[in-house]
């Protein structure tokens, strides 16, 4: 980590905790954690950010670590925070990266700062909950999502007797908890990354909000504010998802990829986990799509001023990864 854990407040008066990752002064690229996560998730792309010359922003949701709860209508209002931590860090433009829960909070921040935003990467990315997708998650995560969203009360109190578990004894509790979603996968976690998933766990239940947080933004996972089909043509977006995953069916990648009018996807073998295995691909090609689009733009701008452009090249397939059809 190249920079010790701050916050900064919000115009509301809330507090915006955030971490950076890789090289300092690299490209600027804004990480949105999963589900049941926070920014220690970023360290899975540490190496990779430093070997690319990318700067890794990662922030904590409201009700992770120290930044405050808030009550959001939607998914889309997570783009007012970000906008205040994009000027606290004087930060023009980014591209974003983004894990499984937290690609609905940076596709929002593409449709809502379309002029900040060049470039989204999603590993896993969670899609919306429509044209029957919500029927293809496993059942252990179909049924507190719909408690949350129609029985709040319900799966608070549910959830809570889970927190009280994991308080009573962390260290016999946690194993159990985070090994349930390798166990869905029939796979063994690499002990780094049970590392990770365990200061999650304590971001989110110890320090955080606990079970209030976990239903608050199951609810929102149900009222994303835009549709995909909105995000700008100007911003490209990138899909990779693991052909294995249980936990985020492939098909919500493939809808999403679909429906976003630039968008580009590739499906690999590998299950939820695969951001872990394809950290430095992904963030290479990230980087150099930027670049691309950066350059792009600045032609354009010539182009304007009346100075001679030349022709940007079409976007290819990151060479190491094999892309599939949508």
């Amino acid at each position: 980590m190249i920079d010790t854990i701050r916050t900064i407040q919000l115009e509301d008066g809330r507090d915006l905790e955030f971490a950076e990752y890789g090289d300092p002064n690299g490209l600027p690229m804004l990480f949105f954690h999963g589900f049941l996560g926070s920014h220690y998730q970023a360290s899975w792309a540490e190496s990779a950010a430093r070997q690319h010359g990318v700067r890794l922003v990662a922030f904590n949701r409201p009700g992770v670590g120290r930044s405050s709860p808030a009550r959001y209508r939607s998914v889309a209002d997570i783009a007012f925070d970000v906008r205040q931590l994009l000027k606290a860090l004087a930060l023009p433009e980014v591209a974003l990266l983004a894990i499984s829960g937290g690609c609905p909070y940076a596709l929002a921040c593409a449709c809502r700062l379309p002029a900040q935003v060049r470039v989204v990467g999603v590993v896993s990315g969670l899609g919306p909950f429509e044209e029957g997708l919500l029927a293809h998650l496993p059942r252990s995560a179909r049924l507190p999502l719909l408690l949350s969203r129609h029985c709040p009360r319900v799966a608070h109190w549910l959830l809570g007797r889970q927190v009280q578990r994991f308080l009573r004894g962390p260290r016999e509790y946690s194993p159990t908890l985070v090994g349930a979603a390798s166990q869905e996968e029939g796979a063994t976690l690499d002990p780094e990354v049970k590392r990770i998933l365990l200061a999650d766990l304590e971001e989110v239940l110890v320090r955080g909000g606990g079970a209030r947080t976990l239903v608050e933004e199951m609810r929102l996972f149900f009222h994303w504010g835009f549709q995909l089909a909105e995000l700008p043509m100007t911003t490209r977006v990138l899909f990779w998802h693991g052909t294995e995953d249980v936990l985020v069916p492939v098909s919500m990648a493939r809808h999403m990829a679909a429906c976003i009018p630039e968008s580009e996807a590739w499906f690999v073998p590998g299950g939820h986990f695969l951001a872990v295995q394809i950290a430095t691909e992904v963030a290479g090609y990230l980087a150099r799509t930027w670049q691309t689009a950066l350059r792009a733009s600045q032609r354009t701008t010539a182009s304007a001023s009346g100075q001679k452009v030349e022709r940007v090249a079409t976007l290819r397939p990151a060479p190491a990864l094999a892309a599939l059809p949508v």
